[in-house]
């Protein structure tokens, strides 16, 4: 689970003992990383995580604002009551066509981003285009821990190209409100043809390349992660899920 993947992530981080590792949520529901003597939440080390379909992904950086998000490209019918949006019109979507469930989450995308979408050739690029700019925003929204109470469509991108090759792209650009956000990257990738993967990163800085995700297995999580050493009581009940 994300949870032991987090744990797992941060021992090699900080450099820490597993029952040095206390993970918790704030107010907003986002994972932090809480000081085992004062309960206080760590500033400092920022990580964010994500599951659907096959995968379950992590992104942790330093004094940075991080969010990340996946998406499994399937067709409406298959896993589309997945989206995080629980409105009425995503739970609705059952068998519908593609036609069908994109007038139905109109409202989620300016018209610059429908004409993105629908420009592609063929529907399942529509589809493509399509999760790649929900990813795109929930990274952003799960970055800044506000929830997507804040209104989809207040984020609008501009999408570079995007190659099904293994590379990780970080051209494409945010406005908010209609202010370009040039203060933010977005590191966009593909995970295999049927999960993209963006990395949503605060404070903008000159890299020679994004790193690429390291896959790792259930039974790497578990590596140097001793169970007798996991206090927490969901971490636990997890883990005994899994094994």
């Amino acid at each position: 689970g994300g949870r032991l993947l987090a744990r797992k992530a941060l021992m090699q981080l900080l450099k820490l003992p597993n029952n040095a590792i206390n993970l918790a949520r704030n107010d907003k529901g986002k994972p932090v990383l809480v000081d085992i003597h004062d309960g206080s939440h760590d500033q400092k080390v920022q990580f964010n995580v994500s599951h659907d379909g096959q995968y379950v992904v992590l992104a942790a950086e330093w004094d940075r604002k991080v969010g990340v998000d996946i998406m499994q490209i399937t067709r409406p019918g298959e896993h589309i009551m997945m989206l995080h949006l629980k409105s009425p019109a995503a739970r609705s979507v059952g068998t519908t066509s593609v036609k069908h469930f994109f007038h139905q989450m109109k409202r989620q995308f300016s018209e610059r981003e429908w004409e993105q979408i629908l420009q592609c050739q063929n529907e399942q690029q529509q589809l493509s285009t399509f999760f790649r700019l929900w990813c795109l925003k929930e990274s952003y929204i799960k970055a800044i821990g506000t929830g997507i109470g804040m209104g989809l469509q207040r984020l609008e991108f501009e999408l570079s190209p995007l190659s099904w090759r293994q590379q990780v792209e970080t051209g494409t650009a945010m406005t908010l409100d209609g202010v370009m956000m040039n203060d933010w990257t977005f590191e966009e990738s593909l995970i295999d043809k049927e999960h993209c993967v963006c990395v949503a990163l605060s404070d903008k800085q000159p890299v020679d390349h994004a790193p690429l995700f390291h896959q790792v297995t259930f039974g790497d999580t578990l590596t140097s992660l001793d169970p007798t050493n996991i206090t927490n009581q969901t971490d636990w009940e997890i883990l005994m899920t899994k094994l």
